[in-house]
């Protein structure tokens, strides 16, 4: 049987020409507009890569930040174990002491020293001790979660202060998207004194003396606090509410800087409820 004769079929690709200009009538200055558009593009372009290089590190100098913490509540957790572990070991001895018919031994009791709780908490001292307390004030008094904010002002400690999220919880109830995770860091300064440090990208207020004057911090500055004065975590002129942080519009996440003493048994008491709860925290996140 005789094979077909297959046909030759020209490439369509071959010799071809150049495809015209969808617009050849387009004058020089069609051209030139065409020209400084692409370029203005280019060069928003340039500034949201900038933006996003900005937001990188500010998200890298978190991590630190959280990563430091992270070793400080490590440690903390470590000594109260000890501190707990020589107690009950001290209560078992005396139990079996009396017991058996003799006279109680005298406990002698082991407190942990040097324990930074979760919310910069140190160890205790005897007598009464000063802090720093930071009150959260919102506008018409309608609370919006946050909750007061205290750090012992009688050993060189610090903790930072920003937003809550699901990765990195806090007690501190600040929700607003304006306020990066870690916003700032309130620093004990002994024997009495406590000072603000900006560490988040946007600007932070320390109103003083009920108005008087006005600080306008930025990364890295710092500021003494005196008793009454005000810090906005939010400068509203800077960082208007938009998007998500609409709803917060209005309100400065401020607070009302106090200085209190309180009694060390207080402290202590506080501090191991901290750690406990630390604690129960680490331990249902591993789960």
């Amino acid at each position: 049987m005789p094979r077909p004769i297959s046909r030759w079929h020209p490439n369509p690709n071959s010799n071809r020409k150049p495809s015209p200009d969808p617009n050849p009538n387009r004058n020089p200055d069609q051209l030139a507009a065409e020209i400084t558009r692409r370029d203005a593009a280019r060069g928003v372009a340039a500034e949201l890569h900038g933006q996003l290089e900005q937001e990188k590190e500010s998200h890298a100098r978190e991590l630190r930040s959280l990563r430091e913490e992270l070793k400080e509540l490590s440690g903390a957790k470590h000594a109260f174990m000890e501190a707990d572990a020589g107690i009950a070991g001290g209560a078992a001895a005396a139990e079996s002491a009396e017991g058996a018919g003799h006279k109680k031994p005298r406990l002698e009791q082991r407190e942990p020293r040097d324990v930074v709780a979760p919310n910069g908490s140190a160890a205790w001292s005897e007598g009464p001790l000063r802090e720093v307390v930071l009150v959260p004030l919102t506008p018409g008094g309608v609370e919006d979660g946050r909750t007061e904010v205290r750090l012992p002002l009688h050993v060189t400690t610090q903790l930072s202060l920003g937003r809550h999220s699901r990765e990195y919880p806090n007690p501190w109830g600040i929700k607003d998207p304006r306020v990066s995770r870690c916003h700032v860091h309130l620093r004990a300064a002994p024997p009495g004194s406590a000072c603000v440090k900006v560490i988040g990208q946007n600007p932070v207020q320390v109103i003083h003396g009920g108005g008087a004057s006005t600080t306008t911090l930025r990364n890295p500055q710092e500021c003494t606090l005196s008793e009454g004065d005000q810090i906005n975590l939010v400068v509203e002129e800077g960082v208007a509410g938009t998007g998500r942080s609409y709803e917060w519009s209005g309100n400065p996440c401020a607070y009302r800087v106090n200085f209190v003493e309180t009694s060390a048994a207080t402290a202590k008491a506080r501090a191991h409820e901290e750690l406990l709860a630390a604690a129960t925290q680490s331990a249902d996140d591993a789960y």
